[in-house]
């Protein structure tokens, strides 16, 4: 069985000390069913297409993506501007004070 992977990876850092932080998930999926979509005469699978509403398939490259604003229009978005929307996350946590247990 392979070993679960990490759900983040960084540091924690307590003063001038820091320490590896790799956090797992409490629950793995290998006990879950995945269930495919199978045609009822032949027990062969469906796939699943983009499709577009007046002219059928979409070409290779596949669809762009975008958002529908206003009137109708649609404002597309470059994959590299949604690169730039990602967030970067600091792998980094410093732990700056401790509560004081009563």
């Amino acid at each position: 069985m392979a070993a679960p992977r990490a759900v983040w990876k960084g540091f924690l850092k307590v003063g001038s000390v820091a320490c590896v932080v790799k956090p797992v998930g409490a629950t793995t999926e290998a006990g879950k069913a995945h269930f495919k979509i199978l045609h009822r005469d032949d027990g062969l699978p469906v796939k699943s297409a983009n499709i577009h509403e007046e002219t059928g398939l979409v070409p290779l490259g596949g669809p762009d993506q975008g958002l529908r604003g206003g009137a109708g229009r649609l404002l597309e978005i470059e994959p590299d501007e949604i690169k730039k929307l990602k967030l970067t996350s600091r792998h980094t946590l410093d732990v700056e004070g401790f509560v004081a247990i009563d």
